[in-house]
């Protein structure tokens, strides 16, 4: 079954023709030649490739009456005369197919294939001779005319229903009636033409088709659409058949139509699929901003505080209002082992004493001691007593280190673990 094309021209049935005979299907070769020649009846060269089509065939006379058109046309065409005298040939008369070579030979000595078929038909001619035959019989094919006509009608009709010889409206009966008939007709045990085989498995597949419901529409559908102008209709099925096969299925090709129908009815339809789907909207909203809120309370920081953090007065720019270190002191190592009368401090408070190394007041009962340089800040210190740590409002005069205040340093120290 060829495929419809109303946009070709002459040449491309002429292209498409040769296309076929290169694959042996003379029958559709056939059938694009006449095409050409519907498109063109001027060109010799259409005829001469349907007089070769029709040889192939064993249709001598119908090749015969092509190669004279040729002739008709362009009397200088050398393949017109070589049509000609085969199809002279296979009819048996072999004397008029070497005048006619011998003419084509006047017309180009040089071509090999005139020489080469003239050779072969004056030995044809002398066989005959020598055999005392005056006209060969031309060959007769094992197939009737009729026989062939059913082939190539079938092969040459344009949908499944042409095929069948059916109305697109037809019911199953009479489908399968048509089918039966034609099918003994095709029979590779009655019918001996070429491409009989070929007309047999497309009918079974038109039968196959319009007997099935599915299949039917699907078929009715490609055949309606300007995919039967493009492409066939087997490479379209595989394409499509799967997804409308769902939609059927699922009732949603007569719902599409139903709304494509009805004036309004699909806003309609989009309207109340929002409402529907509104309150899911809303939830996942308020689910975003609880889960979000949740977030920001967990990775909230903790707040730093005195009792936390012993830091927290340098970090604050806080400065501690104890005591102030003498400046005028040099460091010397804090004892436990002093006496206590040595432990206290100045100010009546008990607790380490800083005891300068080279201070002479301070060195009283240590005529006899040898004295040693000790670094400036204090290795060894005693656990304060009843220490009062008071925190001043900040103010511009920053500590910039713990150690710059003896007292902070101290107190940080006696807060370690």
């Amino acid at each position: 079954m060829e495929k419809r094309n109303t946009t070709k021209t002459a040449e491309d049935w002429k292209e498409e023709g040769n296309n076929f005979f290169r694959d042996t299907k003379y029958i559709e070769a056939l059938e694009a030649y006449s095409k050409a020649i519907e498109l063109d009846a001027t060109n010799h060269i259409y005829y001469t490739n349907r007089s070769t089509t029709y040889a192939y065939l064993w249709m001598g006379d119908k090749a015969l009456k092509d190669a004279d058109k040729a002739i008709e046309i362009n009397p200088e065409w050398i393949r017109g005369y070589l049509r000609r005298s085969r199809a002279l040939i296979m009819l048996g008369r072999v004397n008029e197919a070497i005048l006619c070579l011998e003419k084509a030979s006047e017309l180009n000595a040089d071509d090999s294939q005139i020489k080469t078929a003239l050779l072969e038909a004056r030995e044809r001619a002398e066989q005959m001779e020598r055999d005392g035959i005056k006209d060969m019989q031309p060959p007769k094919p094992d197939f009737s005319e009729d026989d062939f006509e059913v082939v190539r009608r079938v092969l040459s009709s344009k949908t499944y229903y042409e095929i069948l010889q059916v109305t697109t409206n037809a019911v199953e009966d009479e489908i399968k009636t048509n089918y039966r008939r034609l099918a003994r007709l095709l029979h590779p045990d009655k019918n001996r033409a070429p491409q009989a085989a070929d007309a047999m498995k497309l009918l079974s597949e038109a039968h196959q088709t319009l007997t099935d419901e599915f299949k039917r529409g699907l078929y009715d559908r490609y055949v309606n659409s300007d995919a039967a102008n493009q492409t066939s209709y087997a490479q379209w099925e595989a394409e499509n058949a799967d997804m409308i096969y769902m939609q059927q299925a699922l009732g949603l090709e007569s719902l599409a139509e139903f709304i494509r129908k009805t004036k309004g009815l699909g806003c309609l339809l989009l309207i109340i699929l929002f409402i529907i789907c509104l309150p899911f909207i809303i939830l996942t909203c308020i689910i975003c901003c609880i889960a979000a809120c949740c977030i920001l309370f967990c990775c909230k920081p903790k707040q730093k505080s005195p009792e936390t953090d012993p830091l927290y007065d340098m970090e604050q720019g806080t400065e501690y209002t104890g005591p102030a270190p003498n400046p005028d002191d040099q460091g010397e190592p804090f004892s436990e082992n002093r006496n206590n009368s040595n432990n206290n401090n100045n100010d009546g408070s008990n607790g380490p004493t800083f005891i300068p190394s080279s201070s002479p007041s301070n060195n009283n009962n240590n005529n006899n001691t040898t004295t040693n340089n000790y670094p400036a800040h204090p290795t060894t210190i005693a656990e304060p007593k009843n220490e009062k740590i008071t925190i001043a409002s900040p103010t511009p005069n920053l500590i910039a280190s713990p150690y710059d205040n003896e007292q902070l340093f101290k107190r940080e120290i006696a807060l370690l673990d």
